[in-house]
């Protein structure tokens, strides 16, 4: 009973400080903190009972000091290998969202894993005649947990497709409808090129006017070069941004160095990352100014790069702008979701192991101040 009682107030003064000292290293909120505890005691026991199942087979003493160090490194070595052949980065953050299913299978499973560590330490005899079905009941309770996740994580792959498709349809419509409405433009255009014939007094007349005016219509029509772009939504995405734009008053300028882009993060979160670049620019962006998007491409990466007229950028404000809820628009119930476009879009980028920058530029008479967001992925 002494052994129990000791044990216990051992255990818990090891939880305490276990998850104050996660908390002292990372800075996180207290319910990731206890999460990041449970994940990182869970998948340690998991990995160490296989270890301490194959030690009781083959009647190792594993109080000797030698077995235990031997155990760790071992332990260490599995979860290098590990880390290498999951995308773990990709798991915490599953655990870490708003899906309630899979919190509530890290708490089964680290109760189940607790239930273990307490027979394994304080009655040692009950364990050791226990031990082949303690790891079964563990692996089946593990594989159970598995299949559950995945069939959640599909339906939610589906339902992330089907939200997807909805937003993109919608970027098409808006697309084909502005098209659509500049028809009866080319209509007007063409006969008025067909009038110059009728109204110039002579071939050299008629040149200059039609280079004119052409030039003109180029020029007006420059956004549609962006149709060429192989990635259809965030062509259609820029598509509608621009007109967007021109009902601000704000002119967007869009500079494309190749149309091929390429990427190794899908086409619908590049285009989720674009579209906070391009909100954040065009609301920065007064009426009447300027701002601008390029677009690259190499080594499979694809490169975004806005710039808008902006403040001078100090080292505190740069470290703030991509932090969770900080935002430098005014507070109102229409824009309460600032302050998490470019906290997500660091997400995003970091997920697929792309990087992201923020600095400022000047005019060549230094008169003017511009901040650009580059974003590589």
């Amino acid at each position: 009973e002494m052994l129990i009682e000791s044990y216990a107030l051992l255990k818990t003064a090891q939880v305490f400080l276990d998850i104050f000292g996660i908390w002292i290293l990372f800075g996180t909120e207290i319910l990731e903190t206890v999460t990041l505890y449970m994940m990182g005691f869970t998948a340690l026991y998991v990995i160490q009972e296989p270890i301490a199942f194959i030690s009781n087979i083959l009647s190792i003493n594993t109080d000797d000091k030698t077995f235990g160090i031997i155990a760790n490194f071992i332990t260490l070595l599995i979860i290098i290998i590990l880390r290498a052949l999951l995308p773990t980065r990709h798991l915490y953050q599953r655990f870490n969202s708003e899906h309630k299913l899979l919190k509530i299978l890290l708490i089964n499973l680290f109760i189940l894993v607790q239930i273990v560590d307490y027979y394994y330490k304080v009655k040692p005899d009950v364990y050791n005649a226990s031990a082949l079905f303690i790891v079964v009941s563990m692996l089946v309770v593990i594989l159970l947990n598995y299949l559950v996740i995945y069939e959640e994580q599909k339906i939610s792959q589906k339902d992330i497709e089907l939200k997807n498709a909805e937003k993109n349809a919608r970027l098409m419509d808006n697309m084909i409808t502005e098209i659509r409405r500049t028809q009866h433009q080319y209509d007007n255009r063409i006969n008025a090129m067909i009038s110059l014939t009728k109204v110039c007094d002579s071939l050299e007349s008629l040149k200059l006017e039609l280079l004119k005016y052409s030039e003109t219509l180029m020029n007006e029509d420059s956004h549609y070069d962006v149709l060429r772009l192989n990635y259809k939504i965030i062509a259609a995405l820029i598509f509608s941004k621009i007109n967007e734009a021109k009902e601000s008053s704000i002119t967007l300028n869009i500079e494309i160095y190749k149309y091929n882009l390429s990427s190794c993060m899908p086409e619908h979160i590049l285009a989720d990352i674009l579209g906070i670049m391009l909100n954040n620019m065009i609301e920065a962006t007064n009426q009447g100014s300027l701002c601008s998007l390029t677009l690259d491409s190499y080594n499979n990466r694809t490169v975004f790069k806005s710039k808008n007229e902006g403040p001078k950028l100090d080292a505190d404000l740069q470290s703030k702008l991509f932090s969770k809820g900080y935002t430098t628009k005014a507070s109102s119930d229409t824009n309460e979701k600032h302050g998490y476009g470019l906290y997500n879009l660091r997400k995003m980028v970091l997920e697929y192991g792309g990087s992201f920058s923020v600095y400022n530029e000047y005019s060549a008479d230094r008169l003017k101040t511009y901040i650009v967001f580059m974003v590589e992925v």
